[in-house]
């Protein structure tokens, strides 16, 4: 009887090209996953850098309220440390940092009668001379994109004695 011996001593033309397909669609499936996590990882450090300048202000002007509450007279100002404390540097003074853009305005309060927030055009509505809203606002470009954030807080000299 006769047998056939089939000798296969590589692979066949459109099997690699198969094996080179399959790979290169896992390649670039990774790659992807890779640059997005990447990404990813850069714009978490962003925003960590924003919470420290947030959190850097916030503490400063907590400081120079605890000093003095009568300090805060600007409408719009940075802070800066200087001979040890915290400061107002100016009015209509920002600070920027590796292209970080902090702003920090400065609000009066108002209330009504009972004592309850109110805006400032509301009937009744009196000045709250013991109290202030912050606003601070972060500003910087990540990529192509314009990016901001802000916080407010509500500050008062409950400490102040007429």
């Amino acid at each position: 009887m006769f047998e056939k011996k089939i000798k296969n001593k590589g692979a066949s033309i459109i099997e690699i090209v198969i094996v080179l397909g399959i790979f290169a669609i896992m390649a670039s499936s990774f790659a992807v996953v890779l640059l997005g996590s990447f990404a990813g990882m850069l714009r978490g450090g962003e925003f960590l850098q924003v919470e420290n300048l947030i959190q850097e202000a916030e503490e400063a002007i907590i400081s120079i309220k605890k000093r003095n509450f009568n300090e805060l007279i600007y409408n719009e100002s940075s802070v800066v440390n200087s001979n040890g404390y915290w400061e107002l540097s100016g009015e209509g003074d920002n600070y920027e940092e590796d292209g970080f853009l902090r702003q920090i305005y400065f609000y009066d309060v108002f209330r009504d009668a009972n004592g309850a927030y109110v805006e400032e055009g509301d009937a009744g509505a009196s000045n709250d001379s013991l109290s202030k809203k912050i606003l601070i606002k972060i500003s910087w470009q990540s990529g192509n994109k314009n990016l901001s954030i802000e916080r407010e807080i509500l500050i008062s000299s409950w400490e102040y004695v007429w």
